[in-house]
């Protein structure tokens, strides 16, 4: 269902019921609140500072007739500003647009936080665009309640266990947003919400509720609440329909219309989602183990930009480098070793202050944390002594996942103080509610002829997203290049106005434009 941004301890078994009533809830934002405050434990609560710009284009621009734009992202929040700039751009208008959203989550969250947002108004700076960029999993909400979608389908993959059990291909209802009557002016909690379905779902009523810190998904009555006291702003018809369903109505003439302006977003974990810290479990490495690198590595890397946090991952892959020749050169075969500890203890001295001083070269000096608890010669010791404790399959395993921010630096509360981790995500096997799946080739053969034909039969796009969610931990790595060559390739082949030099990669990728699985190459 929605992503869980930060790790939290999750039952891994529901029973059918309460899985239906998880599904629908978080689909129209409720659900989110019940762990909102558990959530607080994984992210630094700093928020960024950002100008008043405006974001508005002056002059009357002309839509471009002959070029579709596809933009290729890292997090799926950083698809809002190109969202908005279409709309300025008269690819599409600012109001009643269809987001048709591929992928292997549903992404409707709340947001956390909705005092900083100019609630049901379409955003006029990039400042106000960038406070609509909190999460992974709530961009879909905000850019509902500005007015720029009016209409949400989104169409999940047949691995997606938790949508198949509902044993209904085809959901649609409508969700009213509005403002809850009677509150305090600056109230943190103003927005309420209706849910009127279309059709029967498993009996369920319509209701309203009001979306606050006290929403427990368990008891509904603590936050439900009349009709006639929720001012509407905003309705959005949203559709929850699967792939092979989704297959069907686009062959039929009365699911999507040529006049619809179309949103085509597709996630590239629609594939398959893996738990990114997988690698680091394979060779024997505890969660704890994970845990205590990445939480010395953010006392010493606090990057600005993805130059630099390019920079300090490969800076950290050639320790690792380093190290692992160390340990593979100290044992002979059959086990012996050159010299005992002494050639060990030796090198990692030298090895220990060779980092050192490289990371007190005045280039690297933007990209090192300033406020820490410990002198930073303290913090690099205390890093390559740990790391020498690790073995050499451990650090094969750790070279491969690397480094990366946590979040990107456009989202909202992005601060460099946060630092660098492993990148690992932060969803793990049996604490979390996030379904994981490892596709198969022949999977993802499938996957692509499905999605070949769906964009077929459906009206071209105005504009066209794509996220990698390679920084979540969610798309396989394994396949990362197989499958965005194949969501390309589907699209160049598909629409006459997309083409390869109507694709544009964001400058804040992971890894670049080769992405992630390409930032080095690992030798075995």
């Amino acid at each position: 269902m929605f992503r869980i941004r930060r790790s939290t301890i999750f039952p891994c078994k529901t029973n059918e019921l309460l899985l239906a009533l998880f599904i629908l809830w978080s689909v129209v934002f409720i659900f989110f609140w019940q762990w909102k405050n558990i959530h607080e434990d994984s992210h630094s609560n700093q928020w960024c500072q950002y100008g008043q710009q405006q974001f508005i284009l002056k002059g009357n621009v002309k839509k471009t007739l002959d070029v579709t734009p596809v933009y290729i992202v890292e997090e799926h929040h950083e698809v809002l500003p190109y969202w908005f700039r279409s709309s300025e751009r008269n690819l599409i208008p600012k109001q009643g647009n269809v987001l048709l959203h591929i992928d292997g989550h549903s992404d409707g969250a709340p947001p956390p936080v909705f005092d900083i947002i100019s609630l049901f108004q379409y955003p006029r700076t990039r400042k106000e665009i960038t406070a609509m960029m909190q999460q992974n999993d709530v961009f879909i909400a905000l850019a509902a309640q500005a007015g720029l979608i009016s209409r949400y389908i989104w169409v999940w993959p047949p691995w997606e266990s938790s949508m198949v059990i509902m044993e209904n291909d085809h959901v649609q209802f409508n969700i009213r947003m509005g403002l809850l009557k009677g509150l305090s002016p600056g109230d943190k909690y103003p927005v309420c919400v209706c849910l009127d379905f279309i059709q029967n779902f498993r009996n369920m009523t319509n209701y309203c509720v009001h979306l606050n810190d006290l929403m427990d998904i368990g008891d509904t009555r603590k936050t439900e609440i009349p009709r006639d006291t929720c001012e509407i702003k905003r309705t959005t018809v949203v559709e929850l329909v699967s792939e092979d369903k989704a297959l069907e109505l686009s062959r039929s003439d009365n699911w999507l219309s040529p006049l619809d302006n179309i949103i085509l977003d597709i996630d590239e974990d629609y594939y398959g989602c893996e738990a990114a810290i997988m690698p680091l479990y394979d060779v024997g490495m505890t969660s704890q183990t994970v845990d205590v690198v990445s939480e010395i590595i953010q006392l010493i890397f606090c990057p600005s930009n993805a130059g630099q946090e390019s920079q300090l991952n490969s800076l950290f892959y050639d320790l690792i480098q380093k190290i692992k020749l160390v340990k593979q050169l100290n044992q002979r075969k059959g086990g012996e070793t050159l010299d005992g500890l002494g050639f060990k203890k030796n090198a990692s001295k030298v090895i220990y202050q060779d980092f050192y001083d490289t990371l007190k070269n005045p280039f690297l000096e933007k990209s090192v944390c300033k406020k820490v608890e410990y002198s930073l010669k303290k913090l690099t010791l205390i890093l390559v002594n740990y790391l020498f404790r690790l073995t050499v399959s451990q650090l094969i395993a750790v070279s491969k996942v690397g480094l990366c921010l946590p979040v990107s630096q456009s989202t909202y509360e992005f601060s460099p103080d946060m630092g660098m981790r492993l990148c690992v995500g932060f969803n793990r096997p049996n604490r979390t509610m996030v379904i994981f799946h490892t596709p198969t080739m022949r999977e993802i053969e499938i996957r692509t002829a499905n999605m070949r034909s769906l964009l077929k039969n459906v009206p071209a796009p105005s504009v066209v997203t794509v996220c990698r969610s390679m920084r979540d931990g969610y798309t396989p790595v394994k396949y990362f290049s197989k499958i965005e060559k194949d969501v390309l390739n589907a699209l160049i082949n598909t629409y006459e106005k997309i083409s390869f030099d109507s694709i544009h990669y964001d400058s804040d990728l992971l890894g670049g434009k080769p992405g992630l699985p390409e930032r080095h190459f690992v030798v075995e």
